[in-house]
């Protein structure tokens, strides 16, 4: 728990950027090639990723390597250089990604509305250039030594490997690893009630890109996480799923449509997403919305519960074929809910899971109130502010035919 929520906010960007600087050099390989060639010259990748509230470091490598593998992440974690010439290389790669993504800044806009601009879930992962330019050699190592520690740091390892030769290995790449007094920055962003929020963006594009959520405030131990995330899997996941079907093979009026959760370890959202033409903006609203009212009038059917369960086991089981993807959800689930859970516990929490309690979260969290809005606007048409809280307005207070 290393993210980008748990900075200063005049520190903007530094656990992105230490996540640089730690994979650039080490005590004993002191350079982004020695450290690297620990990795490379097996064949093997190695990468970190910042989030809002975690960073996660891994390498991907043949079995027979796991040697190096762990050596690698002991010397980038535990031993990390932080040199001046490292820092500054790493802020000049920073600020060169800032520029790149100044033109893809719809994800970072949407934070804001949902979170506020001035609260940390609402500011970049990235930085901004003057924050990132600030930073110094000082203000990484305050921020690592407050944050990597081993009470805070698990690690997920899947594979052919032998579990007790592979631990006898870790303990002792990672015993200097010193344990120190660590606590989470407190910190509040559950749902507080409010009013719809619409924001628009005017973009030379030829499609318009619609971002809507719900601020549902369903975290991680959440007890309506499992069953938000098959209602999201239900709607959206896949073609026989009601609402992609009817927007993409019922009326065309857009290429795509993607709804998901996204919980953290005090609130959460539930994200749609779609891009299309500027004239399917206001159907493809009215359809979204009366799709997801909709099961606020009636029970799904024993067929479609079935079908939501069977596709959300699919999905969590699916990713225990990619060692990648295992590794990561079983570290993310031993860190922010203390507990791996097994494929039959998991199925067995899913097949729990009653067509009441997708009505009675429909009816919880899919109202207007916990709704937001962002919308481009493109250089073929004007989408006026007004226009777009009306449809929603009448969508809502159309009554379902299931009703």
């Amino acid at each position: 728990m290393a993210g980008s929520r748990y900075e200063d906010p005049k520190q903007s960007g530094i656990a992105h950027l230490l996540e640089h600087v730690i994979l650039s050099g080490s005590k004993n390989y002191p350079n982004k090639l020695e450290l690297s060639s620990l990795v490379d010259n097996f064949g093997g990748i190695a990468n970190g990723q910042t989030r809002k509230e975690i960073v996660s470091f891994y390498v991907r490598i043949l079995a027979t390597h796991i040697k190096e593998a762990l050596e690698y992440l002991s010397e980038a974690i535990t031993k990390p250089l932080l040199s001046e010439k490292d820092i500054e290389i790493e802020k000049n790669r920073v600020l060169e990604e800032i520029k790149w993504r100044e033109t893809d800044t719809l994800s970072q806009q949407f934070d804001k509305i949902i979170w506020g601009s001035n609260e940390p879930m609402g500011r970049p992962i990235i930085g901004t250039t003057p924050t990132v330019k600030a930073l110094t050699k000082k203000d990484l190592e305050d921020f690592y030594q407050r944050f990597y520690v081993p009470r805070n740091m698990v690690i997920g390892i899947a594979g052919n490997y032998d579990l007790e030769t592979t631990a006898l290995l870790f303990e002792k790449l990672f015993n200097s690893f010193k344990d120190r007094q660590f606590s989470l920055p407190a910190t509040n962003s559950s749902f507080q009630g409010g009013n719809l929020q619409i924001w628009i963006e005017r973009l030379a594009s030829e499609s318009t890109h619609v971002s809507l959520a719900f601020l549902t405030g369903i975290h991680n131990n959440h007890p309506d996480r499992r069953a938000m995330t098959m209602l999201m899997y239900y709607l959206f996941g896949g073609n026989t799923s009601p609402i992609h079907h009817k927007l993409l093979y019922e009326k065309g009026i857009c290429y795509g449509v993607y709804g998901y959760t996204k919980p953290f370890s005090d609130t959460g959202i539930c994200t749609i997403e779609s891009r299309h033409s500027h004239a399917n903006i206001f159907p493809f609203l009215a359809d979204v919305i009366l799709g997801v009212r909709e099961l606020k009038y009636r029970f799904l059917t024993d067929e479609q519960l079935n079908i939501a369960k069977q596709k959300y086991k699919a999905w969590f089981l699916s990713q225990l074929d990619d060692n990648l993807a295992s590794a990561d959800e079983t570290a993310y689930q031993e860190l922010t809910l203390g507990k791996v859970f097994s494929p039959n516990e998991f199925s067995e929490i899913i097949n729990a899971i009653k067509a009441k309690d997708i009505q009675r979260i429909a009816i919880e969290y899919f109202t207007k109130e916990r709704m937001r809005l962002m919308l481009t606007n493109n250089r073929f048409g004007s989408i006026k502010l007004a226009d777009v809280d009306e449809i929603i307005n009448r969508a809502w207070d159309i009554k379902p035919s299931s009703a």
